[in-house]
């Protein structure tokens, strides 16, 4: 089985450092409770092309390669990659793939096997959709944090679980296919299970 993991917020926690950068730039005192959806432009109250700059200057004073990965997540990728293919798929943008790389292969060696990016707020190439990259590429299972993509991952048949106990992933229901995993323990419980079934 192909298993696809996503990066930001699932492997590491982007969203509380570009909150950090974001302050620092502002001396706004913004926290990660306050995103109760992913829009950072919405909570920001800036425009989305502001945003977008914002996050590309992030990228260009190296502040994403000062990211530590989220608790439990080196350990349960090595564990995972004992008897599965793991890939990292995300919204990152192409420009940032080789950067990317680099920094999945410090902290992980060559347990995951490979990485497929979307290309999401990007100003050049295409962008592609994530559920759709993930049937073509054969992952049976996606960990992400995004319940959107849980959605369109539910529509194809690939099984989901859905990371982190995060305000923007909230819902009372959630789509068929579709667990809860609010941590990597739980998600190496949920796989186990799956698999002695």
């Amino acid at each position: 089985m192909t298993i696809g993991v996503d990066i930001d917020e699932v492997l590491f926690p982007l969203l509380p450092a570009v909150i950090e950068f974001h302050n620092e730039r502002y001396g706004t005192s913004f926290k990660i409770e306050d995103f109760h959806h992913y829009r950072w432009w919405d909570v920001f109250g800036i425009s989305r092309e502001e945003a977008v700059r914002e996050y590309h200057d992030f990228w260009r004073e190296g502040r994403a390669e000062q990211i530590h990965p989220i608790e439990g997540a080196v350990e349960a990728i090595g564990v995972l990659s004992e008897k599965e293919s793991v890939v990292a798929v995300s919204l990152r943008q192409n420009e940032y793939e080789n950067r990317t790389r680099d920094v999945l292969r410090k902290y992980f060696g060559s347990n995951i096997s490979d990485v497929y990016l979307c290309n999401h707020f990007s100003s050049s190439g295409e962008r592609k959709n994530k559920a759709d990259v993930c049937a073509d590429i054969g992952v049976r299972l996606l960990i992400d944090d995004f319940l959107e993509i849980a959605r369109d991952c539910s529509d194809r048949g690939i099984r989901f679980l859905l990371f982190g106990d995060y305000e923007w992933n909230q819902s009372k229901s959630l789509p068929t296919g579709v667990e809860r995993a609010k941590n990597w323990r739980e998600v190496l419980e949920k796989i186990n299970d799956t698999r002695h079934k």
